[in-house]
């Protein structure tokens, strides 16, 4: 009897994706599975854990049999062919990570997505509702998503699970905290521009703050707030990568160094940069209205009114700095307890049986 296998499916490349793969690697060996990847080629060159010579052909997709499992993370068009083709020719289950079921687009088009960001985002939506359709499971990553997902799809198939991670905190060398930081894509609903805000604030003010900020952006920061932030790059209180991914090593040292991560978006399903945060200790700052099931106010971090008051967020800074180490256990607690792979053994197992 052949060894059952997963394969695990990222067709476009993201560097936030890459996480969410080597977690479901470990969690699918440590149960026994043998793991194979059909993911975006540009894997091979951010990470040595990927392999051109694991590469996944239409060929080995008609040799998986219905012991097999083909384990859709993230939509794409080719990951929708082959599903439906799974789905009529072979008895190969297929599971998908639905992060962001969506009922109302106006709540984006509040948020200021444009017309063509908002096309676009309908168009991934169709290719989400397709792979439900040819799925036997759709695993859904907050209870946010599962209430979504519960007015537009077969409820029947949804299965709660959290976002997987796997602890890379381990063997970084002990660093200072210095740095308030943004980590992450640059988006509308991300309340960016309100993160600048405070950074002119606190920089173009008067004032003995020592504070230190950090962005961290595979996106490109647009031309009018980088003018701003331009004239404070020589006086070594703001540090800026943009325009290019990074890489896993230096991401993880970013939160690390890190005292305080931004989180505060206008609105939210589930968030890679809480659980990758609490993965280091990492206090956040969320916006009241995106709180959910894995934030406690006042243990994780701080939650600010939606007004986004500097002055609000100065003084919130200031708990956190003075009541971080208590903060910062109450993080790693979150993380190993909601995040971590570990934690998932036994709910994988309930999904494929």
């Amino acid at each position: 009897m052949s060894e059952r296998k997963v394969v695990l499916v990222s067709k476009r490349f993201n560097p936030g994706h890459s996480a969410h793969l080597l977690a479901s690697y470990k969690l699918f060996t440590e149960i026994g599975m043998k793991v194979v990847f059909d993911i975006n080629s540009s894997f091979y060159s951010f990470s040595k854990f990927y392999s051109p010579k694991d590469g996944f052909s239409f060929f080995q997709l008609l040799r998986l049999n219905d012991s097999d499992i083909y384990f859709v993370w993230f939509p794409s068009v080719k990951a929708l062919l082959y599903s439906i083709f799974l789905k009529i020719f072979s008895g190969t289950r297929i599971l998908y990570v639905f992060h962001e079921p969506i009922d109302d687009f106006s709540e984006f088009s509040d948020a200021g997505f444009g017309f063509v960001e908002l096309v676009k985002m309908k168009l991934v939506n169709y290719i989400s509702l397709g792979l439900c359709i040819c799925s036997s499971k759709v695993l859904l990553p907050s209870k946010k998503a599962m209430d979504t997902f519960s007015r537009i799809g077969n409820v029947s198939k949804s299965y709660y699970f959290p976002l997987l991670f796997s602890d890379e905190s381990c063997g970084l060398p002990d660093v200072s905290r210095d740095y308030f930081s943004y980590i992450g894509t640059i988006a509308p609903d991300h309340a960016f521009d309100k993160y600048i805000d405070f950074i002119l604030f606190v920089l173009g003010s008067d004032n003995d703050s020592k504070l230190k900020f950090l962005i961290a952006t595979k996106s490109h920061i647009p031309q009018h707030l980088l003018a701003k932030l331009a004239p404070f790059l020589p006086s070594g209180r703001l540090t800026i990568y943009q325009g290019a991914p990074l890489s896993d090593n230096l991401i993880n040292t970013l939160f690390s160094r890190s005292f305080l991560v931004w989180n505060a978006y206008c609105r939210s399903t589930q968030s890679g940069v809480m659980a990758k945060s609490y993965m280091f200790g990492t206090p956040i700052l969320i916006n009241k209205l995106c709180q959910n099931e894995f934030f406690i106010d006042g243990l994780n971090g701080l939650a600010l009114d939606i007004d986004y008051s500097n002055q609000d967020i100065f003084d919130s800074l200031n708990n956190i700095m003075e009541n971080f180490d208590y903060i910062s256990s109450h993080c790693r607690e979150s993380y190993l307890e909601k995040f971590d792979y570990t934690s998932r053994l036994i709910s994988i197992k309930n999904v494929l049986n």
